[in-house]
């Protein structure tokens, strides 16, 4: 829709108020341990979108980057509509996911092929004719995850260079797109076979001696990452952290029931 000073779009306040139903998913997801990262991309953009004042003083303040690429507007549309489709893939395989999850948990047998029928019916908001290729997939006697489905990997494979060109561009012309970046590092993590997040483990194991295991051996190790690094002295350093960490809480604890005495 146009008015007399271009797109409607353009002229709409950008703030997207949230009722407590916006957040069930990202809350499941967590007490179930699975991952939905464009999920929760989704609900943390309109959690900054409500921060309108702040944005407004930041905006004063940090800087669009200026020395831009230029761009084929005809292949920037192309891949924007591919990474659009990509991207409504992933979130619904994260919600697909999560019910799957839930439903082993608390022992329901749900039958998913009837939730997005339910879903696809004429009225619902979700009505579309991806959700019927999703729905071919789900009924598949050997159906694991969405991602992998033959056709639907199919199409992924084919369109991942615009749905990796999109968020590329939009960094470098300052334009976030969260659910971009979020559902695209969905696919990159799922699909590799080892993952960087080993640095994490070393990490883990310098500041608090938390160990690893490791491909090539049996067991579990620890290393001594500096010249005076040694075990004993990592296990200490990690009590004392944690002795320390629940005197503050405890004296934060007293500190509000004291207020709220006074």
């Amino acid at each position: 829709d146009h008015t007399p000073n271009g797109h409607i779009v353009n002229h709409m306040v950008d703030c997207v108020d949230l009722k407590d139903s916006d957040t069930w998913a990202a809350i499941e997801a967590t007490k179930l341990g699975v991952p939905v990262p464009t999920l929760n991309a989704a609900l943390e953009a309109r959690y900054f979108s409500v921060m309108k004042d702040d944005r407004v003083e930041a905006s004063y303040i940090l800087k669009s980057p200026t020395d831009t690429p230029v761009i084929f507007k005809d292949q920037a549309v192309d891949d924007l509509q591919k990474a659009i489709y990509c991207t409504i893939i992933t979130a619904y395989a994260e919600g697909i996911s999560i019910l799957l999850a839930a439903s082993e948990v608390e022992s329901w047998d749900a039958n998913i092929t009837e939730c997005l029928r339910i879903w696809n019916h004429p009225g619902s908001f979700l009505v579309s004719n991806m959700l019927n290729k999703i729905m071919s997939a789900c009924e598949k006697e050997n159906f694991k995850h969405l991602l992998i489905d033959e056709e639907i990997s199919a199409k992924l494979n084919e369109l991942q260079m615009s749905w990796r060109r999109m968020p590329a561009l939009a960094f470098c012309y300052g334009i976030p797109c969260p659910t971009f970046c979020a559902s695209l590092t969905y696919y990159d993590s799922y699909r590799m076979k080892i993952m960087p997040i080993r640095l994490l483990r070393a990490q883990r194991d310098f500041f608090g001696g938390h160990g690893y295991e490791r491909f090539d051996r049996d067991g579990y190790f620890s290393s001594c990452w500096t010249r005076d690094h040694t075990m004993q002295k990592k296990k200490r350093a990690a009590a004392e952290a944690l002795e320390k960490e629940m005197a503050d809480v405890q004296n934060e604890r007293k500190r509000r029931e004291k207020k709220d005495l006074s």
